[in-house]
């Protein structure tokens, strides 16, 4: 499986430079970029290559996409902390409960069996 995924993410950096190579007018070609905000006016950035602004937007969605799965990420680690807690909880449960068999255990039988003679309703 590991040799799997060495040779996925040589394929993938191969077609990205492949991509790079093949575009490279294209990359290094500079625009402005504008942004116009109607009531806060227009603001204009520096000329810059293509493959810098292609590189913020890849950044920003990727910012987008982390903060948008984030809470659903803090929500699930909140909940297997509390199921460690009851797991947890319950191993002392059973190691008390282990250790009250065999204390109960090392009670020799006939004393068990004449007190439960004796606890029984006639």
């Amino acid at each position: 499986m590991k040799n799997i995924k060495v040779f996925f993410w040589i394929i993938v950096v191969v077609f990205l430079v492949l991509l790079a190579f093949q575009n490279q007018d294209i990359f290094t070609a500079k625009q402005n970029f504008k942004l116009d905000l109607m009531a806060l006016g227009e603001h204009h950035a520096p000329e810059l290559p293509n493959a810098v602004i292609y590189l913020v937007c890849f950044l920003i969605g990727f910012l987008i996409a982390f903060l948008s799965g984030l809470a659903g990420r803090l929500k699930y680690r909140k909940a297997i902390k509390e199921q460690k807690a009851v797991v947890d909880s319950q191993q002392q449960e059973i190691l008390a409960l282990q250790s009250k068999l065999e204390s109960s255990q090392s009670i020799p039988l006939e004393v068990v069996e004449n007190n439960k003679e004796i606890h029984e309703p006639s």
